[in-house]
């Protein structure tokens, strides 16, 4: 059972760590590429600075749904390495016994190992992000959102476990994402009070437009997600219940709009900031 848990506890690590790598990445190149330097599609006002990254990664995720089908070859292939695998470690299975982590204490260096790391990353991403803010460097930006990124993770994956309970009591609305639906509407609600404070604050403006990126880049991207959302729209489509898909469209961008646009709107009103 405790070694179940330990591989559980891995994996789970492990899939949260590629996927913060790969996202902060991804959203901080298309940032790079269609902003001020590149194609001058976005400024430097960090409001809606992930607005054509998010329509690119829709559109790759619409293209992944189209050659959905043919994943069905790569996994028949995929099959026959796994066979392939298993033949070859079979084979070899006297030298790689040693190397199998089938006990506690294993489990336990395992895990002290892979934490000891990330922390020895997190520490040098701290320190590279100093180095970086005091020179007033645009990479600063990366830096950062590798400090913040892994809450946001962390906070992305306790919502996702709200998905199918339902609403209240009677479990209303089962089928109804909740948790991919709160982080999105959540991330859009603070992106927008994080691009409000960079107009409210008059001192040191470069640093703080880049502390406020580097936020949005790292724990906002990492708790919003634009892939699961479109996974889900599929999965309700094809399973025939289309109304559902629109309907959760509908309460996932109307609140996200309403909610970003009164948080910005408000204080740009009543203070007057340049819009």
């Amino acid at each position: 059972m405790l070694s179940s848990l330990f591989n559980f506890l891995l994996m789970q690590q492990e899939l949260s760590e590629r996927r913060f790598n790969t996202q902060v990445y991804t959203r901080y190149l298309l940032q790079k590429l269609f902003g001020p330097g590149l194609l001058h599609l976005t400024g430097d006002n960090p409001l809606y600075l992930d607005l054509p990254s998010n329509m690119v990664l829709s559109l790759l995720s619409s293209w992944i749904f189209l050659v959905n089908y043919s994943i069905i070859v790569g996994v028949g292939c995929a099959g026959g390495l796994r066979r392939s695998i298993i033949d070859w470690c079979e084979k070899r299975r006297t030298n790689l016994e040693k190397w199998r982590v089938n006990n506690r204490n294993k489990h336990v260096v395992v895990m002290a190992a892979v934490l000891l790391i990330w922390c020895l990353l997190w520490i040098l991403s701290g320190e590279f992000f100093r180095v970086k803010l005091n020179r007033v460097s645009d990479s600063a930006v990366l830096w950062l959102a590798f400090l913040v990124g892994p809450p946001g993770v962390w906070l992305r994956w306790r919502l996702a476990r709200l998905n199918g309970r339902g609403i209240g009591s009677k479990q209303m609305l089962k089928w109804l994402p909740i948790g991919t639906l709160l982080a999105n509407v959540l991330a859009a609600g603070i992106m927008a009070a994080a691009a409000i404070i960079s107009k409210a604050v008059s001192v040191d403006t470069k640093r703080c437009t880049i502390i406020v990126s580097g936020f949005q880049l790292g724990f906002l991207g990492c708790l919003s997600t634009v892939s699961t959302f479109a996974a889900e729209i599929y999965g309700m489509w094809k399973t025939g219940h289309g109304w559902r898909a629109f309907f959760y469209i509908i309460v996932t961008i109307v609140p996200s709009f309403a909610l970003g646009t009164l948080i910005y709107s408000v204080p740009v009103w009543l203070k007057h900031y340049a819009s």
